[in-house]
């Protein structure tokens, strides 16, 4: 005899299956679900998130590559310091170290020389309107004495053509304002040494020849 399966008897075969299959014991992740009813049929896949292989996520692998913009990059290189004019020199106008005066022209005659050093007697240079001469030496018997004037009767130096030179223009005394050393003729008197002197040569006068006064006997 042929059993006949009813509606009910299907449903019966179809749940002993699914019941079949959730006990399989397959741990490979993947979850398969099937609802199945008398006319309609649905699967699901899911995926584990676990079962992602791991060399295709993360950091990748291989050498590490420096980054162009790291903090060893230096930025542009800064100079520092003042900026300098020209070098300081002697005529610049500027009074500089060593230099005692800088008048900017190249003048050897005015109060600042062109070595930058004060115009002074016994330079060897000529101050005009202060100096009438200056050789440079310290000699007082030549043309030009250490005071950088010309040699003259009275400025106290004894020149080639002086017999003295006491520095002042007395007449009295034993040098003459002529710069001739006293003597008796010379009609000078000479205070302290001479009685007279009427600068001649006769002897029978009032004064000798020897500058005394005459006297009777």
């Amino acid at each position: 005899m042929v059993r006949r399966w009813t509606g009910r008897g299907w449903i019966g075969v179809v749940a002993l299956g699914a019941a079949l299959v959730g006990c399989s014991g397959d741990d490979s992740g993947t979850t398969e679900t099937t609802t199945t009813s008398a006319t309609t049929t649905t699967t699901t896949t899911t995926t584990d998130a676990s079962t992602t292989d791991a060399s295709t996520t993360g950091s990748p692998t291989g050498s590490p590559t420096s980054d162009s913009n790291s903090g060893s990059t230096t930025g542009e290189e800064t100079t520092t310091g003042e900026t300098t004019g020209p070098e300081p020199y002697c005529g610049d106008g500027v009074v500089d170290a060593g230099e005692e005066c800088d008048d900017g022209n190249d003048v050897d005659t005015d109060a600042c020389t062109t070595s930058c050093t004060m115009a002074v007697c016994g330079d060897g240079l000529v101050y005009e309107g202060v100096e009438v001469c200056d050789d440079g030496d310290r000699d007082n018997t030549d043309d030009c004495t250490n005071t950088c004037a010309a040699p003259a009767c009275g400025d106290g130096f004894v020149q080639a053509d002086e017999e003295c030179d006491d520095g002042n223009d007395v007449d009295t005394d034993a040098c003459t304002a002529a710069c001739l050393t006293a003597v008796c003729g010379d009609g000078i008197l000479y205070e302290g040494v001479e009685a007279c002197d009427d600068g001649n040569d006769v002897d029978d006068d009032a004064c000798s020849n020897t500058c005394a006064v005459a006297t009777c006997g």
